[in-house]
C-alpha cells in the first residue's frame, strides 16, 4: 500500500481556514483506503480548527510544530522543545519595530513546542489583513530578508524558513519537517509521496520533500487544496 504525507495549510485547507466541506468528505473517505500522515508547522490546536476530528483521528499520525510534536489517535507520542539562542528574541523585536510594513495585529512571536513562529503583521491578522501582508511581502521580500539574516547570524544553533502566508518558522538545527522521514524510517519510501505547497529552497516543506526523495520517494508541490484533490483523483 502507498503511504502519503500531507502538509495542511494551502495543501488540504485554505491558509489558516477550515477545510472545504465537500473536500472533507472526499478526503475522509480517501484516508480510509490509504496510509496517511499529516505534517504541519502549526500546533494541534490550530489543526483542530481547520480539520475535523474524524480526519485527525483517521490518519495514521499527525506531526505538528514542524514535526517537533507527534500524535497518533489524539495521543501525544513525543515532543521536542525549542532552545532559542541568546539575542534571537531581541532581533525579532527589532525587525518588528523597524519594518516598513505599518500594520500590527498582535501575537508576533508565537512560541510553539519546538519552534517559534514569527510574523510582522501578527498571528491575529484577519483574512483581509493576511492577504494584504502576503501581497506586500511578495513585492518587498521582507520574510526572505529576515530569514536569511537569522540563518546567517545564528547558523550554529537555528534555522528558519518561510511558513504560510505571513510568517517565518524558526527551529533548532535539523528540527524541521525532515524529522518525519527519520521517525518513519521503517517505511519503503519507494511507495511514499509527500504533497505540500512550499517545496522550494527557503520554504518550510522543502527539507521534508528533499528527504523523501533522497530515500526513494516522490514529492509534489501544489498551490491549493483543489490541486491536491485533482492529484488524489488520479492516484
Amino acid at each position: 500500500m502507498k503511504t502519503w504525507i500531507f502538509d495542511v495549510d494551502a495543501t488540504l485547507t485554505p491558509s489558516r481556514n477550515k477545510i472545504d466541506n465537500d473536500f472533507e468528505e472526499f478526503f475522509y473517505n480517501w484516508i480510509l483506503k490509504n496510509d496517511t500522515y499529516l505534517c504541519s508547522g502549526s500546533d494541534i490546536g490550530k489543526l483542530k480548527e481547520q480539520l475535523t476530528p474524524r480526519i485527525l483521528e483517521g490518519v495514521k499520525g499527525v506531526f505538528t510544530c514542524m514535526a517537533n510534536v507527534y500524535y497518533e489517535k489524539g495521543e501525544e507520542i513525543y515532543r521536542k522543545d525549542f532552545k532559542p539562542p541568546v539575542g534571537l528574541e531581541e532581533d525579532l523585536k527589532y525587525f518588528l519595530f523597524s519594518s516598513l510594513y505599518e500594520k500590527r495585529t498582535g501575537n508576533h512571536i508565537e512560541k510553539r513546542t519546538g519552534i517559534w513562529n514569527y510574523s510582522i503583521v501578527g498571528r491575529n491578522a484577519n483574512k483581509e489583513e493576511r492577504e494584504h501582508f502576503k501581497n506586500w511581502d511578495e513585492k518587498h521580500g521582507s520574510r526572505k530578508t529576515i530569514s536569511s539574516y537569522l540563518n546567517s547570524r545564528y547558523r550554529d544553533t537555528i534555522e528558519s524558513s518561510i511558513g504560510g502566508d505571513i510568517s517565518i518558522d524558526i527551529y533548532n538545527l535539523g528540527r524541521d519537517k525532515r524529522q518525519v522521514v527519520e521517525y518513519l524510517s521503517d517505511l519503503d519510501f519507494s511507495n511514499v509521496t509527500f504533497i505540500g505547497d512550499r517545496i522550494y529552497p527557503g520554504g518550510n516543506d522543502y527539507e521534508l520533500a528533499e528527504a523523501v526523495e533522497k530515500h526513494g520517494g516522490k514529492s509534489t508541490n501544489v498551490n491549493n487544496w483543489k490541486e491536491t484533490r485533482k492529484i488524489l483523483l488520479k492516484a
